[in-house]
């Protein structure tokens, strides 16, 4: 496909650059042929355009850009998109780019560390840094010598660098301020407390001291802490409290060993706050007044995203998640207006907001979809036009895009368990390779759109089910509660039910398919390899827990036995065990059963994992080689839980490709099925 292209940052990809709402603004052109895959590269090394935000008057663009490990924080005009400032931050793990008002750039990051005096164990710890527009400089957010002191708090003490959650922006007497919340020592206890920084200034201070047990804040619009969260966790003791006077008052509170009830920012009227409370059954949101503390019920869906002004900060829209696209509602008709002629242009696509200036006028949105592929365009609402701004993944253009199909298969309890299929290009929908990819979680789900390790494996002629097994989020309360327990039981019989009915379709050779998977779909491959080995090839695990007595005796009960950890709480229950000394874990922990595994297995793990520890690969590695079992061991220096670095992100895909390729090698495509596929696409 050519065409040409209107604007971009740089000039990559093919496919249509350019748009007028409702009028294709160039003709395409049809080459005849199909395309040679993108090289493991394209897909493997971390998006090309990583993040981007508009700021507030809608004058600069913020973006996260770079190629392979080489990554820079950007500052550009919207009118000519001309490059203000480029900072590289090859090293930093960016986690998010946000504007505090229009001439200051917050950029966070963190990274895997210990914290002698907090804890003697590795975390992954957040930090920030903002940008100056006019002094053209960088400053710590975190000022750790806090040097404007709030004389209420006393003695001048150090405060930790490192921030919990999302920073909130305000303009608090004509400046730009951020308040975010950190921890100091007082006597010897890290207590979370809340500090501003005035951007202007560069001075900071304490506003606000919690107790042990306090987890955030929120504060209004002159800056002023309103709403404090505290939970207890022994005995699930959830409490929001609403300030008024400068007295602290009980207004909510709630028992939740599990399923705690969430802050979900601001009402439409600005002058109350939501949150989502009720069990894992029934999920409500109410709305609390900033005045006197009254709940008061609402009509909004705890399932949805809720879309807040960036100015004001009361709610404005909810998002719907779909299983193919997202619904945007927004509660005026001019709102929902604007978003409209935004979804006409780009009729066919699925779309996401990702950032707009404070009028509304200056829009970024991304668009997946057969006409534009998966890239960023900034649309003007005043003159009713879109600039392409550049693909997600350099190299990576609509025609390399495999698609996508939403289905369902019956379990073998006869249950219907959603997925998501991703078909090869080039070649017939029979007798195809198969690989499973099973997401992490496991109260997680698949999105639709772009996924970059399944069109990695699509790319290389295999088709991809992604099972979105009993247990996921995203298909209501009834189906999360169904795998309460079915860790390992019907949560993983789910997985393999699917290869069943592709196989019984004739779309799968049975003799040709692996299992993969992040985190718990790490489990989910090693489980597969050792519980279910019939129904596989080969096993590819990134990050999978293998020891699950270890796991819960890692989340914190080996250090304190008598504590009544949630986490320990969460997890149990969708193991469906009573403790973390329960014997049952031993049932469903691969490691403990590596005698059975009769496929190869490729393990991949980052020495940096605080989420699941680089022990479990190490238990199961152990394991295998005491049973003489075939397996490879990939360490990833430095990476995390995530893939946060390009170049370990690559290895992993490199090491993942070539093992699938040696144990379940694809058939390249036919000519006839390249000529048909090119007739077709």
């Amino acid at each position: 496909m050519t065409a040409t292209v209107l604007v971009g940052f740089f000039s990559m990809g093919d496919g249509l650059r350019g748009l007028s709402f409702g009028v294709i603004a160039m003709a395409l052109v049809w080459t005849g042929a199909v395309s040679a895959a993108p090289p493991i590269e394209a897909y493997g090394q971390l998006p090309t355009i990583q993040e981007m935000k508009i700021s507030p008057d809608g004058e600069h663009l913020a973006v996260l850009i770079g190629q392979g490990a080489t990554r820079r924080v950007q500052i550009r005009n919207t009118s000519d998109l001309k490059l203000v400032t480029s900072t590289p931050v090859d090293n930093m793990k960016i986690r998010t780019l946000n504007w505090a008002g229009p001439d200051h750039l917050i950029v966070l990051y963190s990274q895997a560390d210990e914290i002698l005096g907090y804890s003697s164990t590795k975390y992954e710890w957040g930090q920030g840094v903002y940008y100056d527009i006019k002094r053209g400089h960088y400053y710590p957010l975190v000022d750790s010598h806090e040097n404007a002191l709030n004389s209420t708090f006393g003695t001048p003490t150090y405060a930790l660098n490192i921030m919990f959650g999302q920073p909130m922006y305000r303009r608090v007497n004509g400046g730009d301020t951020v308040y975010f919340t950190s921890v100091y020592f007082l006597d010897r206890q890290a207590i979370p407390t809340l500090y501003e920084r005035n951007l202007k200034t560069q001075l900071s201070r304490r506003v606000d001291v919690g107790s042990v047990d306090t987890q955030e804040w929120m504060v209004d619009n002159a800056g002023v802490p309103k709403v404090r969260v505290d939970y207890i966790e022994r005995t699930g003791q959830w409490m929001l409290f609403i300030k008024n006077h400068d007295v602290w008052t009980k207004a909510f509170t709630q028992t939740a060993l599990l399923d705690q009830p969430t802050l979900d920012g601001l009402g439409r009227d600005g002058q109350s706050v939501l949150i989502d409370v009720g069990d894992k059954d029934h999920r409500i949101v109410k709305s609390i007044s900033l005045a006197d503390g009254k709940l008061t019920d609402t009509d909004l869906s705890a399932h949805d995203i809720f879309i807040h002004d960036p100015s004001t900060h009361a709610l404005i829209g909810a998002i719907t998640r779909g299983d193919e696209r997202d619904d945007y509602r927004f509660f005026t008709p001019h709102d929902q207006a604007l978003w409209d002629a935004i979804a006409k242009g780009f009729a066919g696509e699925k779309l996401n907001l990702v950032s707009w200036s404070d009028d509304r006028m200056q829009v970024v949105i991304k668009a997946e979809g057969p006409k534009y592929g998966d890239g960023y365009f900034l649309v003007d609402q005043k003159t009713h036009t879109a600039k392409w701004l550049g693909d997600e993944y350099e190299g990576i253009g609509p025609d390399d895009i495999a698609p996508v199909k939403f289905i369902h298969y019956p379990a073998g309890d006869g249950a219907s368990i959603p997925a998501y299929l991703t078909l090869p290009l080039g070649r017939p929908a029979k007798g195809l390779p198969l690989v499973v990819l099973v997401h992490g979680g496991p109260e997680a789900r698949d999105e639709p759109g772009f996924d970059w390790l399944s069109q990695a494996f699509a790319a290389r002629g295999y088709a991809v089910l992604q099972p979105e097994y009993r247990g996921s989020s995203g298909f209501g309360p009834d189906f999360i509660a169904a795998g309460y327990g079915q860790w390992g039981r019907k949560m993983q019989t789910d997985v393999s039910d699917g290869v069943r009915d592709l196989v019984k379709s004739g779309v799968v050779d049975p003799a040709r398919v692996c299992i993969a998977g992040w985190s718990y779909g790490g489990y989910a491959a090693l489980a597969g390899a050792v519980f279910d080995p019939s129904a596989y090839r080969c096993a590819l695990d990134m990050a999978g827990p293998a020891d699950l007595r270890l796991m819960l005796q890692e989340t914190d009960y080996d250090s304190n036995p008598s504590s009544d950890s949630e986490s320990v709480r969460y997890w149990t229950r969708f193991m469906g065990v009573k403790s973390p000394n329960d014997e049952k874990l031993d049932d469903i922990s691969p490691a403990l059963h590596a005698d059975k595994a009769a496929v190869p297995i490729l393990i991949v793990h980052g020495v940096d994992d605080t989420v699941v520890r680089y022990e479990q690969s190490k238990r199961m590695v152990e394991a295998l080689k005491r049973a003489g079992k075939p397996y490879e061991f990939v360490t990833l220096k430095g990476e995390d839980h995530w893939g946060s670095r390009s170049e370990t992100r690559l290895q992993l895909l490199q090491a993942w490709i070539k093992f699938l390729e040696a144990h379940n090698p694809a058939d390249p495509p036919t000519t006839a099925a390249v000529a048909s596929a090119a007739v077709s696409h």
